[in-house]
């Protein structure tokens, strides 16, 4: 298992990420974090947005990515994910 953590603009965008990887049963559960701010290294930097963070199998990752792609040609959201080692979701 993955936590997919993806940062986009507004709940809409995080909205139709969901209802897509629920549509194609790549996750069951979403957590929507509004008033993300994400910094770079140089904390010159600074992205507000809302935050997906989504648990799916880790061999979906790059079908997470693809509908990603897919829904937003011209500038793909930031996204990471991070190992789940215990859980008791399904």
């Amino acid at each position: 298992m993955i936590a997919i953590h993806i940062l986009v603009k507004n709940t809409t965008e995080a909205r139709v990420i969901a209802e897509e990887l629920f549509q194609r049963k790549l996750t069951t559960k979403g957590i929507v974090i509004e008033n993300a701010m994400l910094l770079e290294q140089d904390l010159a930097t600074e992205l507000y947005g809302v935050m997906l963070i989504t648990l799916t199998k880790a061999n979906h990752y790059n079908e997470v990515l693809a509908i990603l792609q897919q829904l937003f040609p011209k500038e793909i959201p930031n996204m990471y994910a991070l190992p789940i080692i215990n859980t008791n979701i399904q």
